[in-house]
């Protein structure tokens, strides 16, 4: 059974979380400390068997977790860091080498989440070492046009201009509800039915105008809740539409949607 990262990354965060308690200060008075430490290497010991027979995490990283929790359990009643430097950079080099695999990047991706919980990242260092990774994988010339067209699609969308009002709907059952412009970006907010058991639909969204000009997809999302679990979701395209556009042609998937920005009618 293939493993999803994200279970892996949430595995990591969790057993991080139990091996680092280990070296927490003294219990306050009237606690039986021994009882709580007790039951704390139990915890751990227990998620690492199941994460194991799972196949979220192997042997080697089990022992290592296991031997991280001793040594902060031993270095109880030392004044503690929040982590040593020289260390984690030690441990991401290494885990890093191997990162031109899947499962390399994947190992590197858990360490990194370890290391930053332990507080041993300087500010903008988890970026850093990001890109290092990503440029293992594609290469640094992909790994930069990557970051370059990411910087693109990048917008604040604080700066509310106008709202075009929907709703518009497919026979799909996609629903546009409204498309907003802001100084820097053109945000659809739009709902279709969920079963709320597969993942939720993310259409891609392609804009374009009576004026032929470029528009690029950036970051949106969505969530499902509510009776009958409708999904609802934003896509946000940049940059906004020039002043002398009249009409914004968008594609949802594959439904097609206008919004008339003279009558501010979406149809």
């Amino acid at each position: 059974m293939e493993v999803d990262a994200r279970l892996r990354l949430r595995a990591a965060r969790y057993v991080a979380s139990l091996a680092l308690r280990a070296g927490d200060d003294p219990m306050r008075p009237g606690v039986d400390a021994a009882q709580l430490r007790r039951a704390q290497e139990l915890t751990l010991h227990a998620a690492l068997e199941v994460y194991v027979n799972l196949g979220v995490l192997n042997n080697e990283e089990a022992t290592e977790w296991r031997q991280s929790a001793a040594d902060a359990a031993g270095a109880r009643g030392v004044v503690r860091r929040t982590g040593d430097p020289e260390r984690a950079r030690a441990l991401l080099e290494q885990r890093l080498a191997d990162a031109r695999t899947d499962e390399g990047n994947t190992r590197f991706a858990l360490a990194l989440s370890a290391v930053r919980m332990a507080g041993a990242l300087g500010p903008g260092d988890d970026r850093i070492w990001h890109n290092r990774a990503r440029e293992r994988i594609v290469g640094r010339a992909a790994a930069a046009q990557e970051r370059r067209e990411l910087a693109r699609r990048q917008c604040r969308a604080d700066d509310l201009q106008a709202v075009i009002c929907g709703p518009a709907t497919r026979e799909s059952g996609l629903c546009v509800a409204t498309v907003e412009l802001y100084a820097d970006a053109v945000l659809v907010t739009w709902r279709m039915p969920w079963s709320g058991h597969d993942a939720g639909p993310m259409p891609r969204m392609r804009v374009t105008d009576d004026l032929d000009t470029e528009y690029l997809e950036g970051l949106g999302g969505g969530a499902g809740g509510g009776t009958p679990r409708p999904w609802v979701g934003r896509s946000v395209a940049v940059p906004a539409p020039p002043p002398a556009v009249t009409r914004l042609e968008l594609e949802l998937g594959r439904d097609r949607f206008e919004a008339d920005l003279r009558s501010g009618v979406v149809r």
